[in-house]
């Protein structure tokens, strides 16, 4: 009876079984390759002053972090959240760059929302009738687009910033409108005894 060995396709008998070679994953000479060369190269994780400054420039000018560690040569975003968390001397000066950002970022965000709901080149679309004839019509999911484009920068604006961009809120005790005043008064009321009724 003649089978057919899923391995390497080929036909065996029940009585002398073919002698097969176990398949390797990669061939000799690309895992030399692979040896010599190593590891592709990753993204840099040693902190700069350079790297700390070219974050913090591109984080001020409305990037988020995310979008800055995935270009090549900036390091990952947990990298960068390292550097925020760790206690050192020379990260101290990063994290103040970072906080002066992230509040740079808000106002620009705060900006960019005018320049978004300003922009209705997009607003209305040319269609087709039927006859072959145009007509201009209302682009809905362009305005909803630029709708959410603006909801989503003024929560940004609002959480980096809420001072000054968030739901002015004033509850006693904070900064700005100082303590929370108590006037307590006692009203002198004479007593009534029952006796005296």
């Amino acid at each position: 009876m003649t089978t057919l060995n899923r391995r390497n396709r080929t036909e065996m008998n029940d009585t002398n079984p073919p002698e097969t070679k176990p398949t390797r994953r990669y061939s000799k000479k690309s895992r030399k390759r692979r040896k010599k060369t190593g590891p592709k190269g990753g993204q840099p994780t040693l902190y700069t002053k350079k790297l700390a400054d070219l974050i913090c420039e591109q984080l001020a000018g409305g990037m988020s972090l995310t979008a800055i560690c995935k270009q090549d040569g900036f390091p990952g975003y947990g990298t960068v959240m390292k550097w925020l968390w760790r206690k050192s001397d020379f990260l101290e000066d990063f994290k103040a760059c970072y906080e002066e950002a992230r509040q740079q970022q808000a106002e620009y965000m705060a900006d960019h929302c005018i320049d978004i709901a300003d922009d209705g080149s997009n607003d209305y679309v040319e269609k087709v009738r039927k006859d072959g004839s145009t007509y201009m019509a209302l682009n809905s999911e362009n305005i909803q687009r630029s709708r959410l484009k603006v909801d989503t920068r003024k929560w940004a604006a609002a959480h980096l910033r809420p001072k000054k961009w968030g739901d002015k809120v004033i509850l006693g005790g904070d900064d700005e409108s100082g303590p929370i005043k108590f006037n307590v008064i006692y009203e002198n009321k004479p007593i009534r005894n029952e006796d005296e009724d």
